[in-house]
């Protein structure tokens, strides 16, 4: 669920599929998905300027530079609109 949406904020399409796209990107690359629902910790992570601790937990038990610079600032960005 979209920041937009959890917090019953004017709807804007083109930021909630963006959120959504970061998902599918996420998922698609690593594997799994970046957090389980709104309600997870890692999804607040993203929103409150906690993206260190977001990649640096999804980093345990892959292989160093598993996730590039360009890719989690990409992320990053899209989770942020």
């Amino acid at each position: 669920m979209a920041p937009e949406i959890r917090f019953n904020e004017p709807y804007q399409g083109n930021v909630v599929d963006l959120f959504a796209l970061g998902i599918i990107l996420f998922y698609m690359y690593s594997g799994h998905p970046p957090f389980k629902d709104a309600l997870d910790l890692r999804y607040g992570w993203i929103g409150n300027k906690g993206e260190d601790l977001f990649w640096k937990h999804h980093s345990q038990n892959k292989a160093p530079g598993f996730f590039r610079y360009h890719f989690m600032t990409l992320i990053s960005e899209m989770f942020k609109c």
